[in-house]
């Protein structure tokens, strides 16, 4: 089921692109990087809501548009009918593509988006830090 990909407006995309983040995936058509909201936008909800940007540069992908728009019609028809319900909410992602994209198998595509939103999820639980007033988990001693 192919829903619509929010997309990022071009006053927020400054203060995306000066946030570090350790959740980043790469893959062979595309790497993928995620921010946490900090505060939620307006009008969506961080449990529900995440939004999607793609960023096709010309150095990468060729001067020609056909390849580069080509590539990111097929990223982000992988991204809405996979990405979207498997990815963590309440973050924003950003697809840089790389020129398999424009050719690469669709299957490949796909699997390629399935393995990227497990990939943040694993580092997101890692990342996740234990809350206040509780202690991490204690291992049994060896004897």
């Amino acid at each position: 089921m192919s829903r619509k990909v929010l997309g990022i407006s071009a006053n927020e995309l400054i203060t995306i692109f000066s946030k570090p983040s350790g959740l980043q995936s790469h893959h062979n058509c595309f790497s993928v990087k995620a921010i946490p909201w900090k505060s939620s936008p307006v009008g969506l909800d961080p449990h529900k809501d995440l939004r999607v940007m793609f960023v096709a540069g010309k150095k990468k992908l060729g001067k020609l548009a056909v390849y580069r728009n080509r590539a990111q019609r097929r990223v982000k028809a992988s991204v809405s009918d996979h990405f979207l319900d498997m990815a963590p909410k309440g973050h924003d992602y950003m697809f840089y593509l790389s020129p398999p994209a424009v050719l690469a198998n669709w299957q490949d595509l796909q699997d390629q988006m399935q393995l990227a939103a497990s990939k943040i999820k694993s580092l997101l639980r890692k990342e996740t830090p234990y809350p206040k007033g509780k202690p991490s988990p204690k291992l049994p001693k060896r004897t």
